[in-house]
């Protein structure tokens, strides 16, 4: 049988140990409170800030939490529609990529924001036509690329792009049309005319307009390496 005095000094010890849980449980969820009240109530001018800071520490999974912290899908960059802050973004997700469908969509919304706050951002209209096509949104990337060519009417890349779009909304002779001014452009440009040749190849085209002009370039830059 236990000594009532030992059972008393039990009890009393087990209710000091519930009190102090109590207390240390208490102090918990008031601190968790504290801490998700602070989230809440911090200014977005606090979160950019915080995020520029972590973006120049190369912290880019603390950029992306601290941008994408507002409830639902807006970001903080797309509510301001602030061009360098989607930049960052920008940049912060595709140095932590997930290699999946949204993983591309939070790149494609913010990177047509971008362009259409500076339209002759090349770069950036490169990159999204080369997602939009990669999500298959063909219709899209071809509204896109023509747009960026229109600023940018020379560059052979954006001139490539317009012709991928155009090949794969059955535009093929405009395909073929972009392929032709691209090499007027650059007559040395190899990449454009195996881009070309695999569009004859696939629609069986015929070839002697593109024998011509490639032997044109041939007489035209016999001396240079890059056309033999």
């Amino acid at each position: 049988m236990i000594d009532p005095a030992i059972k008393r000094r039990q009890i009393t010890r087990l209710l000091i140990v519930a009190a102090v849980l109590a207390l240390v449980g208490g102090g918990f969820f008031t601190l968790y409170q504290l801490n998700k009240t602070e989230q809440v109530d911090i200014s977005d001018e606090q979160i950019i800030e915080q995020a520029q800071q972590a973006f120049e520490e190369e912290d880019y999974e603390r950029v992306l939490n601290l941008l994408e912290s507002r409830e639902g899908t807006t970001t903080i960059p797309a509510i301001h529609r602030d061009a360098e802050l989607l930049q960052i973004y920008i940049t912060a997700r595709q140095e932590v990529p997930m290699f999946d469908r949204e993983h591309l969509e939070r790149i494609i919304a913010p990177l047509t924001m971008l362009l259409e706050l500076e339209p002759s951002d090349l770069e950036n209209g490169k990159r999204l036509v080369d997602m939009l096509l990669d999500m298959d949104r063909d219709e899209e990337a071809l509204k896109q690329a023509q747009a960026i060519v229109k600023q940018h009417p020379t560059d052979i890349e954006m001139l490539r792009h317009l012709a991928d779009a155009q090949e794969r909304m059955g535009q093929t002779e405009k395909a073929l049309a972009t392929l032709n001014l691209a090499i007027s452009i650059d007559p040395l440009h190899v990449q454009t005319y195996a881009q070309t040749l695999d569009l004859i190849e696939e629609f069986d085209l015929p070839l002697e307009l593109f024998i011509k002009q490639a032997e044109q370039v041939y007489k035209d830059h016999r001396e240079d390496p890059q056309a033999i």
